[in-house]
């Protein structure tokens, strides 16, 4: 049978936009159905079946948004596909704990490095800087930012790219940062390099 035109437009109207399931979008719809500093005597548990039948979406697109939440302690996993929440609490205690970890990471000073290997790398491109010739070896080797990152052979390396750690390490970038900016460039180069300090890994889990 051939369907009418309006009855098209009226299921296009039902069906979901990618703007509403965006992740941005659905992690405001998730916050909204919590309060945001609950009661102590208040005990809150998600089931992230429910939630994603509620919202309309697939399960694994909750378990981005809690993936993040955790890593700032807003949830806590009790088991499996179940979450406590904790509202925003903690948080002051948790940022100040990550700006703490992101200055002894020393993210403000790698940000301004790479920062400054991107306009090194621009100002040679458009030869503001290099006229003629090729730049030597040292000053090669400083241009090369895009230049992708050595694997790593680390037993860590797939723990410390998780979404949790990396919301966790993203956040920091933010918290050292005395201009509040970020590239994604930047970021990603930070983020991305992995830690040969195994025992490191633990301090971005949680604070007791």
């Amino acid at each position: 049978d051939v369907v009418g035109d309006s009855a098209v437009d009226e299921f296009e109207k039902q069906r979901p936009s990618r703007k509403q399931k965006s992740l941005g979008l659905l992690c405001q719809k998730f916050l909204a159905r919590y309060p945001s500093y609950p009661l102590s005597t208040e005990k809150t548990t998600i089931s992230l079946d429910e939630v994603a039948v509620s919202l309309g979406v697939e399960r694994r697109r909750i378990y981005d948004i809690v993936n993040v939440l955790e890593s700032l302690h807003l949830v806590s996993r009790v088991a499996k596909n179940q979450y406590g929440w904790h509202g925003r609490h903690s948080l002051p205690k948790t940022l100040r704990n990550l700006q703490r970890l992101g200055e002894e990471q020393k993210y403000e000073e790698q940000m301004a490095y790479l920062q400054q290997k991107e306009l090194d790398l621009i100002d040679y491109k458009f030869g503001e800087r290099k006229k003629d010739g090729d730049p030597d070896s040292q000053e090669q080797q400083l241009l090369d930012f895009s230049e992708p990152d050595c694997p790593s052979s680390s037993a860590n390396s797939r723990k410390d790219k998780s979404l949790r750690i990396m919301s966790q390490k993203f956040v920091m970038l933010f918290l050292v940062s005395k201009t509040k900016i970020v590239t994604l460039d930047v970021a990603a180069k930070i983020l991305i390099e992995e830690s040969q300090d195994a025992p490191d890994h633990s301090k971005f889990k949680r604070w007791r």
